[in-house]
């Protein structure tokens, strides 16, 4: 027997064993309005739709004549019910027109007495979650971001060790332009797959080593330029790459994610000194304390800057989605991130007697390498995609950038930046504080591609009707329930 999702009001638990569902359902810890999805299935499912594969017989007294389930599989309150269940477009048990339930409804008698197979009453779980996600929920819900639930990075990760030829790379890379931008209908809207990143990281690790090889047996220093771009470029472009295979519109073209690394990153550099200049002298007051912060402030600032100047006249129909201004905020992170590793490995090139330190810069290099995933890409994709949260099918206009969900995000990407850049931090071993914060922010940048990925179901589901809806909505997005089967 399958287990199930549970989702009330649009906050999902699970997966959970089929009894503990039957015992929670009959005793009334689930209202009526709930709706169920069996692990594996295609569809969200009101209780009396699910009902038969949960248990045998009939309903519980306590909902005989509260719900109904017609053959289109949508659910209606009546009786003691004083809630109904709607969806999105139509609620339909196709999982396109996604139910939820947005009342309370109440019990019309008294509930029997149920228990799971083991004999013990299970309580039903709490909304929140323990570990990693009581932060990373909270920040999620401070910030308007999709809790991440139906996640595995085993699903994410299952194409990367296929095998591709040639032309399938090729293809893979075409998008974005006439005949290669799939319809509403045809975009994928369940958690993507993507691979290409791996290779590309893989490639320019091999590409770093043997330009190191070279430099080590010929001393020649004309060499050493390639080394700097090719290891300050490598993981940052590789992560934009991951950004770019998960925007399943397919909408953005290379030329134009080109254009916001080359530009965005000019830009973003160019006013995050112009801000560091300014606020220099507040730093010189709080040394070690002070100084942290108002980097923080500075570069994030300035990159969200960057993001709504090189996008501002774009089409605004044409780029609605979530998941393109996350990867246009990426885009501008990474080209801050290789620029900015860049810097770094050229400062220490030398040493103090003025000699070419290859072991210093090597090392500079793998470090921020190492750490570049974790920093400004996912920072300004997370700011970024905020903003588009807020723009969605409309132009872009400067009061977006004071909106309360943008400086929310803003808000909490100075924070994590901020944290990043404090000296005590060095002294943690093993890099585990820069982990750990880059965790965080993956965990709540997941989410927010979770938002992405509803948008355009809900947008596809609206379609039904004739009109398409492009929401931002967090009630909308939370309605959609789990991704992926």
């Amino acid at each position: 027997m399958a287990d199930w999702f549970v989702s009330i009001d649009g906050e999902t638990t699970g997966p959970h064993p089929a009894e503990h569902v039957r015992h929670w359902i009959t005793s009334g810890e689930v209202p009526p309005s709930a709706l169920l999805w069996p692990d594996g299935g295609t569809a969200w499912l009101t209780l009396a739709a699910a009902w038969p594969a949960i248990a045998d017989g009939p309903l519980p007294p306590h909902l005989t004549g509260t719900l109904t389930a017609n053959g289109s599989g949508t659910a209606t309150a009546n009786g003691a019910a004083n809630g109904t269940a709607t969806g999105i477009g139509t609620a339909t048990a196709t999982g396109i027109g996604t139910a939820t339930g947005i009342g309370t409804a109440t019990d019309a008698g008294a509930a029997p007495t149920a228990q799971p197979a083991d004999g013990a009453a299970v309580p039903f779980p709490s909304l929140s979650r323990g570990g990693v996600y009581v932060l990373t929920d909270r920040l999620a819900d401070f910030a308007g971001v999709e809790r991440l639930e139906g996640f595995r990075i085993q699903d994410l990760m299952s194409a990367v060790f296929r095998r591709y030829g040639r032309e399938e790379v090729e293809r893979h890379f075409a998008m974005g332009v006439p005949g290669y931008t799939p319809n509403l209908h045809d975009i994928e809207s369940d958690w993507p797959k993507p691979w290409m990143f791996v290779r590309l990281l893989g490639m320019s690790i091999m590409v770093f080593a043997g330009f190191w090889i070279l430099v080590q047996l010929f001393q020649n220093v004309n060499l050493l330029p390639a080394l700097i771009l090719v290891g300050s470029f490598a993981v940052p472009v590789s992560t934009l790459v991951f950004f770019l295979e998960t925007n399943t519109p397919r909408n953005v073209s290379l030329y134009l994610l080109i254009h916001c690394v080359v530009i965005g990153g000019l830009i973003s550099l160019g006013l995050t000194l112009v801000l560091e200049q300014t606020t220099g002298h507040l730093g010189e007051m709080g040394h070690n304390v002070i100084d942290p912060f108002l980097i923080g402030i500075s570069e994030e600032v300035a990159k969200i800057v960057a993001v709504f100047v090189i996008t501002m006249r774009l089409p605004a129909q044409r780029y609605p989605w979530i998941l393109n201004g996350m990867l246009f905020g990426a885009a501008v992170g990474a080209g801050f991130a290789c620029f900015e590793s860049a810097g770094y490995a050229l400062r220490f090139l030398f040493d103090e007697q003025g000699l070419v330190d290859l072991g210093q810069v090597t090392h500079v290099i793998l470090i921020r390498g190492l750490l570049a995933p974790f920093g400004h890409v996912v920072w300004t994709a997370l700011a970024a995609g905020a903003l588009w949260r807020v723009k969605l099918d409309g132009p872009l206009d400067p009061r977006m950038l004071v909106h309360q969900r943008v400086l929310r995000m803003l808000l909490v990407v100075i924070l994590l930046h901020s944290i990043w850049d404090l000296p005590v931090i060095d002294e943690v071993p093993f890099l585990l504080i820069y982990l750990l914060l880059g965790v965080v922010a993956w965990l709540v940048a997941f989410g927010m591609l979770s938002g992405g990925l509803k948008q355009i179901k809900a947008a596809q589901a609206t379609s039904q009707t004739g009109h398409v809806e492009v929401s931002g909505n967090t009630t909308v997005l939370r309605s959609i329930g789990p991704l992926g089967t």
